[in-house]
């Protein structure tokens, strides 16, 4: 069946013909201490739940809401933003980037449509309807959000759509945090073995700064920044870390601090610790440090102790307004240091160790990209009547 092609039965009509859009607004500042339930941007995309904000903290008149609407963004469309309106006895307002719906129930249920203006047909219409503005500010018209075009089984099958739809959904979604929790075992099981291992060495610990040649960042002027290529890549932070190695397209034509191929990168502001190698130079800017062993401290090792180094980050940044790691503190960490053929032995070990992880962890991987990939199937098929029992 073709993207435009639904059973007989089924009718197409607009959006205006199933709701009716919300117009009036309200100054949520003329009640300063009144406590509102705020449909925004930002709370859209932190977690998909209404902040509570008093009206004075609000700067401007917003959509008013009575409860129970849809709404669909018209700024920035790509991004798929449709929310469910509580039913709450809260006073409730919205963000009037926002077209708010108050849906004809004789006529559409409101789990089917919310799943249908979720779909990727109706982001590609929008996409495409976009009235130019900056590449951050697009929007599109009210009235083509108005006249999208809708497929309208009877209520009945509209029903059994929504509940399918739902039950998918909450499965994929259960899925999809057992995968998170998947993660965070295999980091913790990772950890644990080079605590294990690393607990179990006899070897005298020096500071750092006696094995190891340590480069802070340091940010070139912004207007050396480019993409063309020009210069030395670039990296700022952990923004650009990798699962092993970084990834940037940014240069710089005035670079100030370099690391060589199979430096260690840590990340020494905000997001303390995070490890990634060089696989080239770099510049590096001010959010990380480079780290190149002496000759009797074997890179792989230290790398893996530093794995293990939270506590350590943790305390010696406490106190701080902005958590950072200074090079003092990286001087003064404790590393152990073994014979050389001991500390091979322990990066051999670990090595397996990773590879056995990394093995198991590849059913995983698959698993994610099916889950990735297996919402947007399922919207295809729930608009072409394929979801509905013959």
């Amino acid at each position: 069946m073709n993207d435009n092609e639904i059973p007989d039965h089924w009718e197409w009509g607009e959006l205006r013909d199933v709701s009716q859009r919300l117009t009036s607004t309200v100054d949520p500042s003329e009640n300063g201490g009144k406590l509102f339930e705020y449909y925004s941007f930002p709370a859209y995309d932190k977690n998909r739940a209404p902040s509570l904000t008093k009206g004075k903290e609000i700067g401007s008149r917003k959509r008013e809401l009575h409860g129970g609407e849809l709404l669909i963004s018209r700024l920035n469309p790509r991004k798929g933003r449709v929310w469910k309106v509580s039913s709450s006895k809260r006073s409730k307002i919205a963000s009037t980037e926002f077209v708010a719906l108050e849906l004809n129930e004789n006529e559409v249920n409101k789990d089917y449509l919310y799943y249908y203006l979720k779909s990727a047909n109706v982001t590609k219409v929008l996409v495409s309807k976009v009235a130019a503005a900056t590449k951050s500010r697009k929007r599109v018209q009210y009235s083509d959000v108005m006249s999208l075009k809708i497929p309208i089984p009877p209520l009945g099958e509209q029903k059994k759509i929504a509940e399918k739809l739902d039950k998918i959904f909450k499965n994929v979604n259960e899925a999809k945090e057992a995968q998170q929790k998947a993660e965070e075992i295999k980091e913790k099981a990772m950890r644990a073995a080079i605590s294990s291992l690393f607990g179990s060495l006899s070897a005298e610990r020096v500071k750092l700064e006696n094995k190891c040649e340590i480069i802070m960042g340091s940010s070139p002027p912004g207007k050396s920044y480019n993409e063309k290529g020009v210069g030395k890549k670039f990296l700022q932070g952990p923004k650009e870390f990798g699962s092993e190695y970084p990834q940037t397209n940014r240069y710089t034509s005035e670079p100030t601090k370099l690391c060589e191929e199979g430096d260690i990168l840590i990340t020494v502001r905000a997001t303390l610790g995070k490890l990634n190698r060089a696989d080239r130079e770099y510049c590096i800017g001010r959010g990380l440090a480079a780290l190149r062993t002496k000759n009797d401290l074997n890179q792989d090792f230290l790398h893996y102790f530093l794995l293990i180094q939270d506590h350590y980050w943790s305390r010696v940044s406490s106190g701080s307004t902005y958590k950072s790691i200074t090079k003092t503190n990286l001087k003064n960490l404790k590393v152990p240091v073994p014979p050389p053929k001991e500390q091979e032995k322990t990066v051999e070990k670990l090595d397996k160790i990773r590879e056995k992880v990394n093995n198991m962890w590849d059913g995983f991987k698959r698993r994610k990209e099916i889950l990735e990939i297996l919402p947007k199937a399922v919207l295809d098929k729930a608009f072409t009547g394929e979801l509905v029992e013959a």
